[in-house]
């Protein structure tokens, strides 16, 4: 099987909190009439897997290639930790009204108490788009201990415990298992996470679903897997990796992946870090990425896996573009 830079066709996702922001922000064909919360663009997650969009591969999904070579597209040292999905998800999400409170839990409760075999998640937030004076909703007020809020979630006054922060365009927030969090009102963002859907929702601002029913809370899983140690979070500092040929930012690095933001003009080489695969997202611009003789259009909205038996692209801008690049640290392999 000869692996090459791969496109994906998104998987669109409706929810009640959604609305038609993915047409304008990232360029996604939307369905009529539809709020659509979430498009995934680089899945495996049991039902929900991405199939190719391109090349000899086009048509078969990103399961069936990456199990058939993991040493190609997951690269050697990744190929031998035996994931059961592929290991990173990215999704863009449109936050037309406030999200549900929630918390995610960490691998440890996750493989114990998930009832349906969930990993754990830590998962990052891009800020693409938001509102003057929108808000972000990520951790607890300070010096709030477990029985204040359990109380508090009890008697349906979780609002007044929440850390809120202000966001703009290129801000980056990182959402440690274990804290809760929420997207706001008039925000949208591009999420790279470990691959998990575990969600135990806390709060829900009162709403019900189409039929005319509260959503399910998850209260006491959240209360076991809350951290209230962590206390408020802060949108992190980028850290200026290179000014040139392109300027390259650090924008997170954890134990489970890290992302980088490059952003250039001119054409550039975009290497594997350590002999793992690349995910490269574009968040603006347009123009062609080139492998071994393949040619690849990308604009805004566009996820590229690069398998790590690839190695090296040549990224030649139309107009300056920006990318998110996600990898797993080799470090932590």
């Amino acid at each position: 099987m000869r692996l090459y830079p791969l496109k994906f066709y998104e998987i669109l996702k409706p929810k009640i909190w959604g609305g038609r922001a993915l047409e304008a922000i990232v360029g996604k064909r939307l369905p009529e009439g539809r709020q659509i919360g979430e498009s995934w663009e680089l899945v495996d997650h049991f039902d929900d897997v991405s199939v190719v969009r391109n090349g000899l591969l086009e048509g078969q999904g990103l399961r069936e290639i990456w199990r058939r070579d993991p040493k190609g597209v997951l690269g050697e040292a990744l190929a031998g930790r035996k994931f059961k999905e592929f290991p990173l998800l990215v999704k863009f999400i449109d936050a037309s009204d406030v999200l549900s409170v929630q918390v995610h839990p960490d691998e440890k409760y996750a493989e114990k108490h998930d009832a349906r075999g969930e990993s754990g998640k830590d998962e990052t937030w891009y800020v693409m788009a938001a509102d003057k004076g929108a808000e972000l909703i990520v951790g607890l007020r300070e010096g709030l201990g477990r029985d204040e809020f359990k109380k508090a979630v009890k008697e349906g006054r979780v609002d007044e415990c929440l850390n809120r922060i202000r966001v703009k365009a290129g801000d980056v927030i990182h959402i440690t298992a274990g804290t809760v969090h929420a997207i706001g009102k008039g925000i949208v963002v591009c999420e790279i996470q470990q691959t998990s859907d575990a969600t135990y929702r806390l709060w829900d601002w009162g709403r019900v679903d189409e039929t005319g029913k509260p959503r399910p809370l998850h209260s006491e899983d959240a209360l076991r897997v809350i951290d209230f140690d962590r206390g408020p979070v802060k949108a992190l500092v980028p850290v200026e990796e290179s000014k040139e040929p392109v300027e390259r930012l650090l924008l997170d690095r954890c134990e489970v992946y890290a992302i980088e933001r490059i952003s250039g003009t001119a054409q550039f080489m975009e290497r594997s870090e350590g002999g793992c695969f690349q995910i490269l997202v574009c968040t603006g611009g347009s123009g062609s990425i080139f492998a071994d003789g393949d040619r690849l259009a990308y604009s805004a909205g566009d996820t590229v896996l690069v398998p790590a038996a690839v190695g090296e692209v040549a990224v030649e801008p139309a107009e300056p573009t920006s990318f998110l690049k996600a990898y797993i640290p080799e470090v932590h392999r």
